[in-house]
């Protein structure tokens, strides 16, 4: 008994020092009390999160202050710690973001959302990055599951309408683009009928166009 309630006093200290903002002594004392064994299954829960935040506050400095790998990094050990949160997950798509290297934030996203269920938010960070890729298609269809998600704010609602709009009508001016290439291919080849009869469907698909 006198060994939970010391293992407990000194877990209490540590989430004393996070607030302190004594980084190390708050981790040095949460992984003591864990270690021991000693805390029951609340105590150990909190110790669990107050581990996860220190975590992702020193991964959301570096990312802030542009120590991109460092911020990698963090955030992959704080995702061990919970691989159902969504935190680093966004935080490691979004660094690779900022590297340039699209294809592996896209690769970071697709592998946490074909495993959890995800929110509106992570939903709308792949579609703005899928519209950036150009997969115009996949863009859209993340942007109206984001505005279905529950999450959502009322304030991100316009925001993601409009590029849902824009994911939209870029999409459809690629199709005509690559439609009326046909046309200009038909003229090239001098096949003037196939160009006529392609440049007719055309107009009856885009009156507008």
């Amino acid at each position: 008994a006198s060994q939970k309630n010391s293992m407990a006093l000194i877990a209490q200290r540590g989430h004393l020092r996070k607030r302190l903002m004594d980084v190390a002594g708050a981790e040095a004392d949460f992984r003591s009390a864990l270690r021991s064994g000693a805390l029951n299954q609340e105590q150990a829960a909190a110790v669990d999160a107050a581990l996860f935040d220190l975590a992702m506050s020193a991964a959301y400095k570096d990312f802030n202050e542009s120590r991109l790998n460092e911020a990698i990094e963090k955030a992959r050990a704080a995702r061990e710690m919970d691989k159902k949160a969504e935190a680093p997950v966004r935080l490691i798509a979004e660094a690779f973001s900022r590297q340039g290297r699209a294809q592996a934030a896209l690769d970071e996203l697709n592998r946490y959302i074909s495993q959890n269920k995800p929110s509106g938010r992570l939903l709308a960070q792949r579609g703005y990055l899928r519209r950036a890729m150009q997969d115009l298609k996949g863009a859209e269809a993340d942007f109206e599951a984001a505005l279905a998600a529950p999450d959502i704010e009322p304030s991100e609602t316009l925001p993601l309408r409009n590029a849902l709009a824009e994911a939209t009508k870029a999409e459809h001016d690629s199709i005509m683009q690559a439609e009326l290439a046909e046309v200009y291919a038909a003229i090239a080849t001098r096949d003037y009928a196939r160009a006529v009869k392609s440049a007719r469907a055309l107009r009856v698909k885009y009156p507008k166009g």
